[in-house]
């Protein structure tokens, strides 16, 4: 993904890319730089609001996850049962 984003660095699937990877390995604090960037580059882009969610929950930043998961939700995006019943308790 980093050679995709140094050939194209407007790409959002690549940045999206990379910040998966980064959250698939636990180094959610890159995951998180990445995934926004994806958002920057496509604000459309739900999967990369669910993957924010998951990112900030391993961080323990809960209301961030809870923010994101409802974005990809309202996106369109399907959300995750087992993300959804973790967040359940963060919820207002």
């Amino acid at each position: 993904y980093r050679k995709a984003i140094k050939i194209n660095p407007g790409s959002p699937a690549a940045s999206f890319g990379l910040g998966s990877a980064y959250l698939a390995i636990g180094r959610n604090k890159e995951a998180i730089i990445w995934l926004k960037k994806a958002l920057e580059l496509d604000p459309g882009l739900a999967v990369a609001h669910n993957n924010l969610a998951a990112a900030y929950y391993y961080l323990k930043e809960y209301a961030l996850a809870v923010k994101h998961s409802d974005q990809a939700s309202k996106s369109g995006y399907p959300a995750s049962p087992e993300l959804q019943a973790l967040l359940k308790p963060y919820r207002k």
